[in-house]
């Protein structure tokens, strides 16, 4: 039996792995050199798929088999991996000797490791041996799943804050666009009647008037990228709005491109505006167009995601609740790895400059974002690109939200950062946001005409602090709720908060469920 800085050592290096197929070569080597071992298999599992990580030897026994043994009509069933069952598994893998290790990553994920020895038994040290390098892959896979999610959520970040800057820049030069725009339509017009009578200057002048009207359009797309905009929003049908794209590509596209539609029954109901969602998707089939050339083949499909705490690691990128999934794939020419993190950015693109400007998919980034959707891609050259985009589900609020809507939230916090994010989630839940920054800010508020609902108040703020304030709050007769938060504070003074009259605390990072559900309990 090795030592236990052997254990150590080997740990780390499983841990600076790439990727989980890596680190199970690198055990089922260790355990084939240590054991003598006949067959290493290591297999994961979902409860509708059976995927095979790693199997030495190949090609030695039905992989069909061995998959039907852990899915009853096409679902896993836990009775598979009782150790009763060894006995059909050695069978399938014409196996003397069986070890069989199941482990539970997560509420969907399941991974097992198959070991098996002919004609010699294992021995009680080899079993121990065995045990504790399984231990130690199961080890390795969690530390290499938390860096993946870490990697992902740092890269959103990342870009997150890139679309920020440049939405406050493109924001800007667009708002004084828009007013250039304002000063030719109001031109175009009084020259319609003055060369009225005047067939061909008539006709430049309407066409000057189509070309700015484009370009209000454009200055509308730069206007919504990287920040919400209040749109004309309605109730959707994804299907309805997929089977118009149908119509439109059927009719334009190339007969010699197979355009496929995929949706799902029960589909939920969206809520946002139309036009742009059909822009976002007929954009999206419009490159995929340009990707596969004259041959090839592009999809369309819907499907309802529900995120729960069970599979919320499945999707990192949205919170708990029900959703969209608009998904666009084709097999065409691909977009490179090193491309794929620039794609959204203004005037960037993979096509020839003389056929795009670009901007089709920073404007789609914009739309999204507007819906409080998020946008995946992935794509392999010469295999083809996929994007999915996620959008919120519609769902009829209950009576008792009914209620709690519309009310007035006054936020007092020093942290813009924060401030706006919590403002932006609240505002999402159709409340009224007022932020201040600091305490004498939100008493002037509060003695104004301004009749608040709640207030949210943060301990640490310069001038006045929320202690401070809240004390201020109730000797004006205020008796309106109030949450108090701390990033640093923890609230461990009871008696101080107490005498403070606050109704709820609340400690940064903020939790936004908890935060709504407190506000919601409050009001």
């Amino acid at each position: 039996m090795k030592n236990e800085k052997f254990y150590s050592e080997l740990l780390s290096g499983l841990a600076a792995q790439q990727d989980i197929k890596t680190a199970a070569k690198i055990v089922g080597g260790e355990i084939h050199q240590q054991l003598k071992t006949d067959r290493e298999i290591f297999i994961s599992f979902t409860d509708e798929d059976v995927q095979f990580i790693y199997n030495r030897p190949e090609n030695t026994f039905s992989d069909e088999r061995l998959r039907k043994s852990f899915l009853k009509n096409g679902q896993f069933h836990k009775k598979a991996t009782d150790t009763s069952n060894t006995q059909d598994l050695a069978e399938i893998l014409q196996i003397d000797d069986l070890l069989f290790f199941y482990y539970e990553i997560s509420g969907s994920e399941k991974v097992a490791l198959i070991l098996g020895k002919n004609k010699k038994p294992f021995t009680k040290s080899e079993k121990g041996d065995a045990d504790a390098l399984a231990e130690l892959f199961i080890s390795s896979v969690k530390i290499i799943q938390s860096f993946e999610l870490n990697k992902t959520i740092e890269s959103q970040l990342i870009q997150k804050q890139k679309f920020e800057s440049l939405g406050k820049l493109t924001s800007g030069i667009a708002h004084d666009f828009s007013n250039l725009l304002s000063s030719i339509f109001g031109s175009v017009n009084l020259l319609k009647k003055k060369v009225s009578e005047n067939h061909d200057a008539l006709r430049l002048v309407e066409n000057i008037e189509n070309c700015s009207a484009r370009a209000k359009d454009l200055t509308s797309g730069l206007l919504s990228y990287g920040k919400p905009k209040p749109k004309q929003k309605e109730i959707l049908s994804p299907n309805q709005l997929a089977n118009e794209i149908a119509g439109v590509v059927k009719q334009t596209f190339p007969a010699t491109i197979n355009f496929h539609i995929q949706l799902s029954d029960d589909v939920f109901s969206l809520q946002g505006n139309s036009t742009q969602i059909y822009q976002v998707l007929l954009n999206l089939c419009i490159n995929a167009r340009d990707a596969v050339g004259k041959h090839g083949w592009i999809s369309l499909t819907t499907k309802n995601i529900s995120v729960q705490s069970n599979n919320a690691h499945l999707f990192p990128f949205l919170p708990v609740g029900n959703f969209v999934c608009f998904s666009v794939a084709d097999n065409g020419s691909g977009i490179s790895q090193e491309n794929l993190s620039k794609i959204f950015d203004p005037y960037f693109s993979t096509k020839q400059k003389e056929s795009s400007s670009g901007l089709g998919l920073y404007i789609t980034y914009g739309i999204i974002k507007a819906h409080s959707g998020v946008i995946q891609v992935s794509s392999i050259i010469n295999a083809g690109t996929r994007f999915d985009i996620y959008l919120p589900a519609y769902e009829d609020s209950a009576p008792v939200e009914k209620k709690i809507a519309e009310k007035i939230i006054v936020i007092a916090d020093d942290e813009e950062m924060l401030q706006d994010l919590l403002a932006e989630l609240l505002e999402s839940q159709n409340f009224y946001v007022i932020k201040v920054s600091n305490g004498k800010e939100l008493l002037q508020v509060l003695t104004e005409e301004i009749k608040a609902d709640l207030a949210i108040i943060d301990y640490n703020m310069p001038s006045m602090n929320g202690a401070e304030c809240i004390v201020q709050i109730r000797k004006l007769g205020f008796t309106i709720p109030v949450i108090l938060s701390s990033g640093s504070l923890g609230f461990a003074d009871k008696k101080e908060l107490s005498g403070l009259q606050v109704d709820a605390t609340v400690t940064k990072p903020y939790d936004f469920d908890t935060m709504l559900a407190t506000i919601t309990k409050l009001l």
